[in-house]
């Protein structure tokens, strides 16, 4: 197959982002398969311009046996119209790109962002394109706030075309994908879960890195995004509560657009049992979860949020760490499913509390919580076998085209 996996937010090996599509396009090129990787030259995580991109509008670079071309756009930084704009200068760019690059068998293009101009190339050229659905545009916007209706009438104008005229869809939950049933009638919607690579948390190097707070205290840590919808304000809340257990920590790994308030707030409650880390790449997200002894999630209440699997327990899972969630919906009936540690309602400091507390004086517990969940990503999460899935499925459907 001739396949290219299109990722606006997407990052390879080495970088801070999200890794998914450019494994896919891995074990795709491993497999024997001719697969580009393309993203924007602009990271969103770091607010940086990769270093191939730079007084250029493409790049191409061969990264682990994948070619990936890389798309200049706008930089941005706590800008909406900005953020807008990049999209639309990355959308017209690969759009134009592949109109006048050779045929592919597919396209395999993650939403969000929503755009229509690949689409459009793909109908021109007769070439199949695939909906990568991994978050709810517009609906996790509105639910957070967006008000603009002329924003909102386009958005929902490009996810109603987009549902209707992809030649084939998947999704990352099935919350999502009986939301894409539901909006359109159509019944090839495919369950394609984020997972892990699960061979990386059994056998990653340990790197030189020591933190001084990894030393004689019992970690609480959440790593991923510091965005208004992972409500890491409750932590900051439930800090306090904590206090009296001097050796417990929460540790806080990644960055976002709340981390700036988040440091105000600590620094106003002068809260000390609260660490924040910079972000880390994909790489190195194995060796920081072996140094937590237990590792929480949590979303803003919101009924788009309950559709979702966050990746982030996947990673937990497969770095056999216990799980406290706070999320409502798929993500914590999987906890409940696999054992693998407690949910609760992140409005209730004291459950929290109460939750956390039963790790520390029950470590046991952790080992019995982080095997079962181990075992449950094992089962159900390994990416390659995802992929493996996933690819069989474009060869079955170019089969029978």
């Amino acid at each position: 197959m001739k396949i290219v996996f299109v990722n606006h937010y997407g990052v390879t090996y080495g970088e801070t982002g999200p890794t998914r599509n450019f494994e896919f396009a891995k074990v795709f090129s491993d497999m024997g398969h001719d697969v580009e990787f393309w993203t924007c030259g602009y990271n969103h995580y770091t607010g940086q311009y990769h270093q191939s991109i730079k007084k250029k509008i493409t790049s191409l670079t061969y990264e682990h046996g994948v070619k990936v071309r890389r798309f200049w756009s706008i930089k941005y930084r706590k800008s909406f119209l900005l953020r807008g704009l990049n999209i639309l200068v990355f959308s017209i760019l690969t759009a134009l790109y592949a109109l006048f690059t050779s045929r592919k068998d597919y396209y395999v293009v993650t939403s969000p962002p929503l755009t229509l101009a690949l689409l459009i190339v793909c109908k021109i050229k007769r070439q199949s394109f695939v909906l990568d659905v991994e978050d709810l545009w517009p609906d996790f916007l509105i639910e957070l706030g967006l008000k603009n209706r002329l924003v909102i009438t386009i958005m929902r104008f490009y996810e109603r075309i987009l549902y209707k005229y992809s030649d084939l869809i998947t999704a990352v939950s099935e919350g999502m994908r009986k939301h894409v049933l539901s909006y359109e009638e159509r019944k090839d919607v495919l369950l394609v879960p984020l997972g892990v690579h699960i061979s990386r948390y059994k056998n990653f190097q340990e790197n030189s890195i020591q933190y001084e707070w990894e030393r004689n205290n019992f970690i609480v840590m959440y790593c991923g995004a510091h965005n208004p919808a992972n409500s890491l304000e409750t932590l900051v809340e439930l800090a306090p509560l904590l206090e009296e257990y001097r050796d417990i920590k929460i540790v806080l790994v990644g960055d976002g657009a709340s981390k700036s308030r988040l440091k105000e707030l600590i620094g106003e409650k002068g809260i000390t049992n609260i660490i924040l880390e910079d972000p880390v790449p994909s790489h190195q997200v194995p060796n920081i979860l072996s140094k937590a002894d237990i590792c929480v999630t949590l979303l803003k209440d919101l009924p788009s949020f309950r559709k979702v699997r966050p990746n982030k327990i996947f990673e937990y899972m497969a770095a056999s760490k216990p799980i406290i969630c706070g999320i409502k919906g798929e993500a914590s009936d999987i906890i409940i499913e696999s054992k693998s540690g407690f949910v609760v309602d992140i409005n209730n400091l004291n459950h929290f509390k109460d939750k956390i507390l039963f790790f520390y004086n029950n470590r046991d517990e952790i080992i019995k919580a982080g095997n079962n969940g181990f075992k449950y990503i094992s089962e159900h999460g390994d990416r390659i076998k995802i992929i493996q899935f996933f690819e069989s499925q474009l060869n079955e459907r170019l089969r029978n085209k």
